[in-house]
């Protein structure tokens, strides 16, 4: 059941990508072949600015389609359809986060293809110097990873624990919206945008400092700590999501 609800969820999602998804590919191909025959045109610099800023509204698209499905599926009249599936609210919840994760990551592969589509017709000086940028860093990143490898998996694990982390926090905050009885997508946006302002400051001003504190005794126990701390977010969110959506749900039309 819970493939069947991510195969409507992933089409859903991705019948409102697919239009930008080809636009940006398109836009990344004109701007090549305008490159391709004279670098410095007009018509070309304006393309590629286009298709530039066409790949990361896409990969800003795939995250907030997910968050808009994530309301429309639960909390307003397609709910009454999503409840009644044969289905416990903790699967229903994995997967929507489960597609909105591999919608984000379609999104973000479909941005960086357009990107080398578009810079690989930089010629000459410039696109040495950009091919010798990330030669530096990769081989600098490299070269640290080889002499710690633990480090590969700690930074495995916070990219597990760190992508989801943004999903669940905005599940979350629409989960809390919906319990208000009117005027729910003002009393929704507010929460939110509190959510940012007190996240912000917390990481600023309690968790950067222990993450500085805890590296100049070893950077293992600083990854650690943002790790499980990250963790901790997703399980608190998930468990309090699951509370809201089963006990305190809301449904208005």
């Amino acid at each position: 059941m819970v493939g069947k609800i991510m195969k409507y969820e992933l089409q859903a999602i991705f019948r409102a990508l697919l239009y930008i998804a080809v636009v940006t590919l398109g836009l990344a191909c004109i701007s090549r072949i305008f490159m391709a025959v004279n670098a410095r045109s007009i018509a070309g610099v304006i393309f590629c600015s286009l298709a530039i800023m066409s790949a990361a509204t896409l990969m800003l698209t795939a995250f907030i389609t997910s968050i808009v499905r994530f309301w429309r599926s639960l909390f307003k009249g397609e709910g009454y359809m999503t409840f009644s599936l044969p289905v416990s609210t903790s699967k229903l919840l994995i997967s929507k986060l489960l597609s909105a994760i591999i919608a984000m990551f379609v999104g973000v592969a479909v941005a960086y293809l357009s990107y080398f589509i578009i810079f690989s017709g930089f010629y000459g000086e410039t696109w040495d110097s950009v091919e010798e940028m990330f030669r530096d860093m990769l081989n600098m990143f490299g070269s640290y990873l080889a002499s710690d490898p633990l480090l590969i998996v700690e930074l495995i694990l916070q990219i597990i624990v760190a992508v989801p982390m943004t999903l669940l926090l905005a599940f979350l905050v629409e989960s809390i919206g919906q319990l208000a009885t009117s005027h729910r997508l003002g009393v929704t946006f507010g929460i939110g945008v509190a959510f940012i302002v007190v996240f912000a400051l917390l990481q600023s001003l309690c968790l950067e400092p222990i993450l500085e504190a805890a590296a100049r005794v070893n950077v293992h126990f600083a990854m650690w700590i943002q790790i499980i701390v990250y963790a901790g977010i997703d399980v608190s969110s998930f468990f309090l999501i699951r509370y809201l959506v089963s006990r305190k749900l809301n449904l208005i039309v």
